[in-house]
């Protein structure tokens, strides 16, 4: 192989390396950066009355979801409200029933469960959820059902987390 030939090869190996190098880097940088969807179970169904704490871990966007076991295909009815608390103060009171949910799929893959969002609407007080949770706060959750769903049932927060977070 002649002088010329070899400073070529050498010169493409090299610019490749750097490539693939630069091309690491930049998917590492952008892994980082990119937003990853968490699903928190919070409790079960199990009666009309559920009271517990509540830390928001992630950022917004947080939604409440309903989880159902898959496949559910049964007529759904409930009907209630989410009380927010912070120590003795309400943050907010949040109607929720099965005629304003909407069906998502963030529960399937992950924990096979039909989801249904609750709190996409706005509470009674004309705040989204976005403006009432912060990140590292705690919160008592009070939910009381005049109409309670399935036995069977979960109740999820969703919010955002990234790379670093985990």
């Amino acid at each position: 192989m002649s002088d010329a030939r070899r400073i070529r090869v050498i010169k493409s190996v090299v610019a490749v390396t750097a490539f693939v190098g630069v091309l690491a880097l930049t998917v590492h940088y952008m892994i980082g950066r990119v937003p990853l969807p968490q699903r928190e179970k919070l409790t079960d169904c199990t009666s009309n009355r559920l009271v517990f704490p509540m830390v928001v871990r992630y950022d917004d966007p947080y939604a409440f979801i309903l989880g159902l076991p898959h496949p559910f295909g049964q007529a759904l009815s409930f009907d209630g409200e989410i009380t927010l608390r912070q120590d003795t103060r309400v943050v907010a009171k949040i109607p929720i029933s099965s005629k304003s949910i909407t069906p998502c799929n963030w529960l399937l893959t992950a924990h096979n469960m039909e989801g249904q969002i609750l709190t996409w609407g706005r509470t009674n007080q004309g705040e989204r959820l976005d403006d009432l949770l912060m990140r590292g706060q705690t919160y008592e959750v009070d939910i009381a059902f005049t109409e309670a769903p399935p036995t069977n049932s979960s109740l999820w927060l969703s919010s955002i987390a990234s790379h670093k977070d985990l």
